[in-house]
């Protein structure tokens, strides 16, 4: 009998004898594999960089350059002192209440000092946001850190015992404003929700509202990194994003030691929100040595995400709610996840880079299954080697 499907439903083949249907298919996945890999390109060439040391001459063939030194030198005494405050610059150092730790006789690289033996030294205590009448209404809360010279203030209006020279300083915002999520489900069992009472949505709330208004949230832990670094940097070569934190006193040709104000290892899930019913917030400050690697580490993976959200801020992108719950996924497994096994995470990874740009050059749909399905065993096999 003649064949009467219409001839609307056959699927058209196109001349290399593969269906036109899953030749559309599979375009929009090799676009993808194509940004994706392009993204890993731009981020590995992104890290290389930062240790990628410019010469000097780079700046001006005519010209010659020195090289800058540490205005500390290793084995330094330094004295550490910590103000807390709402304005984000600091003038009120006759406040004796805004002082809050005070650190004599600290050797700048020295790696085995402290109370512990490891070099850092801690202070643990209690803030009463009654001292910051704007703290507990949606205010600020800023960490002040100087480190000067023993015997000096970093005071500028104490005449002689001030210097500039030997004044190091750096502030960070304490507060974070976050956006909490609404919850709209109930166990279906107790009728109830483990959220919090405030952050359940009632039947007034409109429907399209996923978010409350941006608050004060606390997070108790901060720590002071003092990066023991004595490289020879040329003022306008050094390489991005380190140029944001070498500070140079051109008088002299020296740059001032880097003071990283490090919260990296803080989950974002682990940040309080700031209202009258927290009128005590716990705070714990560490001062710890870096090396210059581990802080190169810590710029980068703080410059990319600002990178990142420049390059592909757009709307179809998920929120900085969403964001913030993928990084402290990535955090969680750095802490949880053996090392080793991470290591061979970092491999299979880039084999599976490997595969994907292997299966896109080609450009066949049928053989770029057979890759897939190939990528697939290896996982598999690894599974069973690893587990």
């Amino acid at each position: 009998m003649p064949d009467t499907t219409p001839a609307e439903a056959m699927p058209t083949v196109s001349a290399t004898g593969t269906p036109a249907v899953q030749q559309q298919q599979a375009q929009p996945n090799k676009w993808g594999m194509l940004k994706a890999f392009a993204f890993r390109l731009l981020t590995a060439y992104f890290v290389l960089n930062l240790f990628r040391r410019p010469s000097p001459n780079q700046m001006d063939p005519s010209k010659t350059v020195i090289p800058a030194t540490n205005l500390y030198q290793s084995g330094s005494m330094m004295d550490l002192f910590v103000y807390l405050s709402e304005d984000p610059t600091f003038h009120s150092f006759n406040n004796s209440n805004a002082l809050f730790w005070y650190e004599p006789n600290i050797t700048y690289g020295d790696w085995n000092g402290g109370p512990g033996g490891d070099g850092s030294y801690s202070k643990i205590s209690k803030i009463q946001c009654s001292q910051f009448p704007n703290l507990m209404s949606n205010g600020s809360l800023y960490i002040h850190v100087y480190f000067v010279k023993p015997g000096f203030s970093p005071d500028p209006n104490t005449g002689n015992n001030y210097s500039l020279k030997y004044t190091v300083y750096k502030s960070k915002m304490l507060t974070r404003y976050k956006r909490r999520r609404l919850s709209r489900t109930t166990n279906l069992i107790t009728g109830h929700t483990d959220s919090h009472p405030d952050l359940v949505a009632d039947s007034s709330t409109p429907s399209d509202v996923q978010y409350l208004p941006p608050i004060t949230h606390w997070h108790p832990n901060l720590t002071i990194n003092l990066v023991d670094d004595h490289s020879p940097w040329v003022k306008g070569s050094v390489p991005v994003p380190l140029d944001q934190f070498i500070e140079f006193y051109s008088p002299t040709n020296e740059y001032y030691p880097v003071v990283y104000l490090n919260d990296y290892w803080n989950l974002n899930e682990d940040y309080k929100p700031v209202n009258e019913t927290t009128p005590i917030l716990p705070i714990h400050i560490t001062l710890a040595p870096l090396s210059l690697f581990k802080w190169q580490l810590y710029a980068a993976q703080t410059a990319k995400k600002t990178w990142f959200n420049q390059l592909m801020a757009t709307s179809m992108l998920p929120s900085e709610n969403e964001n913030d719950e993928e990084q402290d996924t990535i955090k969680k497994a750095l802490i949880e996840t053996n090392p080793l096994l991470l290591a061979v995470t970092v491999v299979v990874s880039i084999v599976h880079s490997v595969f994907e740009l292997l299966a896109f050059k080609n450009g066949e749909f049928n053989k770029s299954c057979h890759i897939s399905l190939l990528t697939s065993c290896f996982h598999a096999g690894l599974k069973q080697i690893l587990f």
